[in-house]
């Protein structure tokens, strides 16, 4: 059986800005239907934080390794070198600690940092990644982005 191929790094933009639209809007309506206003102070941003970060974590591991961004890309996350699912345990790290927490200290430059190990590893594994035990595997031989 052959081993997945890891995901470039076009994919993994197209699905976490997919992600993040949907997320926007949903929340967007939500909000606008209980508070009658839009979302734009400081407590209804770090509640939406909370909300992208939960989605990240717990959706993967319900849906087998996927987002609806990723699952629109054919690409999701797996255990690095293995073909088993992602545990509870892998999202946490990968995206409370290795994403989200690690950008919000590093102002932003540890994004900077997996842009380019995306682009210059051969696994393709970001920071996150390697925090989680993770990778991200094209879905079908092709993809979709054919794996630029």
């Amino acid at each position: 059986m052959n081993s997945p191929r890891p995901s470039g790094l076009i994919p993994r933009i197209v699905s976490r800005f997919l992600d993040f639209l949907l997320l926007s809007m949903v929340y967007g309506i939500i909000y606008l239907t209980i508070t009658g206003q839009f979302p734009t102070d400081r407590v209804s941003n770090i509640t939406f934080q909370l909300v992208s970060i939960l989605y990240f974590i717990l959706v993967p591991v319900l849906w087998k390794g996927y987002v609806l961004g990723k699952k629109v890309c054919k690409v999701k996350i797996s255990k690095y070198n293995s073909e088993d699912h992602i545990t509870l345990k892998e999202t946490f790290l990968r995206e409370a600690i290795g994403f989200h927490l690690l950008s919000f200290l590093s102002l932003g430059i540890t994004l900077i940092i997996s842009f380019f190990m995306i682009l210059l590893r051969e696994d393709k594994r970001a920071i996150h990644d390697l925090i989680g035990g993770t990778q991200i595997v094209n879905d079908s031989p092709q993809g979709i982005f054919l794996n630029k």
